[in-house]
């Protein structure tokens, strides 16, 4: 397959290496990758020399092929390309990559009771942060008497594009597919059971994802896609699926939530004092809007709220690379004491 249908734009000139050993993952399994390059699917493998993490939609640099022990061509990987754009998140771990070099990433949201606007802001900080396109998909329209006022309303809280889309009337799929011209690579995120697995089988026109619906007493799902996988779309883009999630913790810079909010930043940007503490203050743009109803409590207490999760993230990293640099230094000179000692003894 071309790599400029694979997803290839302007990461390096392909006069500067050999395209046979250009790679993208489509999928990560527990002790190997599966990719594709321009020649064929293949199986790779981490070596020494890669020390970062790999995520579906990463392009790397490999080997020229061997055959593995499942009988499947492989190589192993000598680079990882540097990515253009990615979607992580943050966990008790640190950072988790999600997906790599993605244009696009469509946020689905249900329109029964699992619609939740703070999660849709949670989901846009984090793709504002690592560079790509958000859209939301308002999923299941088919539920609402009249959709359009839903998507009017996410729109203009938002400010951003917003697709109401059912599977059972047909509606939204080429609005969809608009978005995703070919070499363009789209990710598809949401909590479990709002249709996004249905919505991804209906775009690939196969079901190449499980399907289950929601339970009957609270509108939530159930897991149905258990691994981030890349799929195909022939004359279209490529569609990253990944397993749902209920729970989006943040992390990133003050700007991105500035960004996420744009309505508050603007009131912020036009109190009196710049060190405006937003409570008591004279000329407090931000309290003369909640006052007169142009602003929501609830949206300045989102806002607020994701602040201070995104300071207390900054504060986790800032503290682990501490610890590493440490670790590092303390390596180096170890390991400066054992040649300076050995060659003293000679």
């Amino acid at each position: 397959m071309d790599l400029y249908a694979l997803g290839w734009s302007s990461f390096r000139n392909l006069n500067d290496v050999d395209t046979s050993t250009v790679a993208r993952v489509t999928a990560i399994h527990r002790s190997y990758f599966r990719a594709i390059n321009s020649e064929t699917e293949l199986n790779l493998y981490l070596s020494g020399q890669v020390t970062e993490s790999l995520a579906v939609g990463d392009w790397v640099i490999h080997t020229p092929l061997f055959e593995d022990e499942q009988g499947e061509k492989a190589a192993i990987i000598k680079e990882i390309v540097q990515r253009k754009s990615l979607l992580s998140r943050w966990t008790n771990r640190g950072e988790q990559v999600i997906a790599a070099n993605i244009d696009t990433v469509f946020v689905v949201t249900s329109a029964n009771q699992d619609f939740n606007l703070n999660r849709l802001q949670r989901f846009l900080l984090l793709i504002k942060k690592g560079g790509a396109y958000p859209v939301v998909i308002l999923s299941k329209s088919d539920l609402l008497d009249n959709p359009n006022q839903l998507l009017q309303e996410v729109e203009a809280r938002l400010q951003i594009k917003v697709i109401t889309t059912s599977i059972v009337k047909e509606v939204g799929i080429n609005e969809i597919f608009d978005l995703m011209p070919l070499g363009s690579t789209s990710v598809f995120v949401g909590s479990s059971g709002v249709g996004k697995s249905s919505l991804v089988n209906r775009l690939l026109g196969q079901e190449v994802q499980g399907t289950q619906g929601v339970r009957k007493d609270d509108d939530k799902g159930r897991h149905t896609t258990t691994s981030r996988q890349m799929f195909f779309i022939p004359g279209k883009g490529l569609i990253i699926d990944t397993p749902g999630v209920r729970e989006v913790q943040v992390f990133g810079g003050a700007e991105v939530v500035d960004q996420t909010f744009p309505e508050v930043s603007t009131l912020i940007s036009r109190c009196r004092f710049s060190d405006c503490g937003h409570s008591n203050e004279p000329g407090c743009a931000v309290r003369e809007a909640i006052e007169k109803g142009a602003l929501e409590e609830k949206e300045w207490q989102n806002y607020q709220k994701l602040q201070r999760e995104v300071a207390f993230a900054v504060r986790k990293v800032d503290k682990a690379e501490s610890a590493n640099s440490k670790k590092r230094w303390k390596k180096i000179n170890m390991e400066y004491k054992q040649q300076k000692k050995f060659k003293n003894k000679n």
